[in-house]
Formats: C-alpha cells, sequence, structure tokens
C-alpha cells in the first residue's frame, strides 16, 4: 500500500506538567506458567538484603538485595535467571534502572542465552560520565562480537536519566527494539533499533538475565509484562527520508483501527471525544491515515515520504484501546 501522508488537524494543543513522577509500584515477585507471549516472569527483588537466590546464577561480579533492590558491582558482570525459559524470539524482557554515578556505568539486558553462552547484548551506557546514560548497543556476547548488524554504539536522542529499558524482536523487521520509559509510567520516550538479520543469531536461546558494568541498581526484572502491564504497543519506521517509508504497529488489539498521527515533537491531550485524555508525543497532532490490526495486533502502510515530512514526528494511537505508541522521527 503505498500512499502520501496528508494533514488533517486534529484538535487543539494542550498543555502538560512534565514534571518527574514516581514509578510504578512493585508487585510481589512472581512466576506466571505458560508459552510464548503468554509465558511472563516477575522478580520485583522485593525481599531480604542479601543475594539473589536461587532464581538466579552469577557468573561475574557481584549482584546483591539491598533496599528491595539491586546492588550491581564489577566490570563485565552477569547474572542469569534460571527460573523463566523462554524463546528470545517472543519475549519481551525489563529492567527499571536507577540513576548512574557520573563514572563509566552501562546497565544490560542479556536475551536468548543459550548453551554455549552465546546471547544478544543489549545496554544503556553513561558514556560522557555526566550522571545519565547517553548511549545504546546491540552487541552479541557480552560485546565480544561486536561486528556486523551487532555492532551498533550510539547516541541516545535524549539523555535517560533512570527509568525501564525493554527489549522486544521486531519480526516484521528481524531486529531488536529498545524502548525506553523515562518516567516507567507507561509512556515510551524513545525507541532505538539493532540491525536487521537477528534471526541468524541467538532468538533459540530461551535464558535471560542481566548484564551491568560500574557499580550502580536495578529493580524489577521482567518477562513478558510480568510484573504487570505486558509487551507495549510499539511503532517501527524502514526506509529513509525523503523516499519510500514503511511504519509498522505491534502488540495491538487484534482486529482493530490503529491511527497514524503526525506533527511537530511536543505535547499534545486529547480534550474531548473518542480517546479523550490521551497523551501524545506531537503538539498539533494530524491524522496521516488509518490502518486496521491484523489478527495478531500488527498493522503496516508503506508510503512516499516527502522532503516537507522530514523531521516530523509520527505516533501510532490503538483507537480501540485508545494506547498511544512510542513516538518516532522520520
Amino acid at each position: 500500500m503505498i500512499l502520501t501522508l496528508t494533514l488533517s488537524l486534529l484538535a487543539a494543543q494542550s498543555v502538560q506538567d512534565m514534571t518527574l513522577v514516581n514509578g510504578q509500584p512493585d508487585n510481589a515477585t512472581t512466576t506466571v506458567s505458560g508459552s510464548g507471549r503468554a509465558a511472563a516472569y516477575c522478580d520485583d527483588f522485593n525481599r531480604a538484603n542479601g543475594p539473589l537466590g536461587a532464581d538466579w546464577a552469577t557468573g561475574a561480579g557481584t549482584f546483591d538485595i539491598n533496599g528491595n533492590q539491586v546492588d550491581c558491582t564489577g566490570t563485565f558482570s552477569y547474572t542469569d535467571n534460571t527460573v523463566a525459559n523462554h524463546a528470545a524470539s517472543d519475549t519481551t524482557i525489563s529492567i527499571v534502572t536507577g540513576p548512574t554515578t557520573g563514572a563509566l556505568i552501562y546497565t544490560a539486558l542479556r536475551i536468548g542465552v543459550n548453551s554455549g553462552g552465546n546471547n544478544f547484548y543489549v545496554k544503556l551506557q553513561d558514556q560522557l560520565y555526566a550522571g545519565s546514560y547517553s548511549h545504546y548497543g546491540f552487541y552479541l556476547n557480552n560485546g565480544s562480537n561486536p561486528g556486523g548488524p551487532y555492532g551498533i554504539f550510539g547516541a541516545l536522542a535524549l539523555p535517560f536519566t533512570q527509568g525501564k529499558m525493554t527489549v522486544s524482536y521486531d519480526s516484521i523487521n528481524d531486529r531488536l527494539v529498545m524502548d525506553l520509559d523515562e518516567f516507567n509510567d507507561g509512556t515510551v520516550e524513545q525507541t532505538v533499533y539493532s540491525g536487521s538479520g537477528a534471526s541468524a543469531y541467538a532468538l533459540a536461546g530461551t535464558s535471560h538475565g542481566i548484564g551491568s558494568y560500574g557499580s550502580h541498581v536495578v529493580d524489577s526484572f521482567e518477562i513478558n509484562g510480568g510484573c504487570g502491564g505486558g509487551p507495549g504497543f510499539t511503532l517501527a519506521k524502514s526506509g529513509a527520508c525523503p523516499g519510500l517509508m514503511t511504519l509498522d504497529t505491534t502488540n495491538g488489539t487484534p482486529s482493530a483501527p490503529v491511527a497514524i498521527l503526525h506533527g511537530l515533537a511536543g505535547v499534545f491531550i486529547k480534550p474531548s471525544g473518542a480517546c479523550a485524555g490521551i497523551t501524545l508525543g506531537i503538539a498539533n497532532p494530524s491524522l496521516g491515515v488509518m490502518l486496521g490490526a491484523n489478527g495478531s495486533g500488527a498493522a503496516s502502510v508503506s508510503f512516499n515520504a516527502a522532503a516537507g515530512f522530514c523531521g516530523r514526528t509520527v505516533q501510532a494511537v490503538d483507537v480501540s484501546s485508545c494506547t498511544a505508541s512510542n513516538t518516532i522521527v522520520l
């Protein structure tokens, strides 16, 4: 489906107070049985200070519970969960990371660890020693194999102070997706991507864990939404502007309408009508196109992006659940 995005004013802009709010409360540590996307796991680390416990096997460094969160100490440290075993291709994995300390620090997720120790290694790093995460990385095997599509190390558009880091597999584009929810409030402020070709690597591995460098804290490790919330409604792009581009949404309501909106970056709260109260990351959003999700909750559209659209912010809305996706920039 090839089309040209049109401008259609949605509504007037409202203003939102973006003051930092506390993260969502921890849930009790729990394991939920099942398979594929239905399988879920949560460890909120809300228990007595000391070792992580039998659910974890530490291969390097030190990971100890302290004040219902985890203190990570050591260089090139990692610990893997011994309970939650789900193929990486069917897994959305999250961790809440605390603030950095102005030193070389990173928080990583080990995804798809197999019997040979191979894994995807996705990290946030304080590369500038500035007290916030400034860079992201997609690697293989704890960074020991940085070549090909998984030698990606880049700067975030906005420094990430602390919050929820979620990584999932995008089967449409055969890549990993990192969503960053800085306020841990269910809203994704930034999304970054690995290169394509993930299926050639560690998707068959079923173990997952935490990697780290330096001294910092993490909390609430979860698989497939086990701590509440589930995989998020996500928007991804491929292609370059200007030119032929494709927008893909995943984890939406099956067989439901999806609105693709665009405009300049900002904040908009819909004042009335359908989805009243929904908050978008676009000032004065315009409707580009309405799509229909398939039976798996995914939708896709290809279009010729004119030069005038380059730099505009795009966001999707699951109209059935009134859920907004992350924002992307054309």
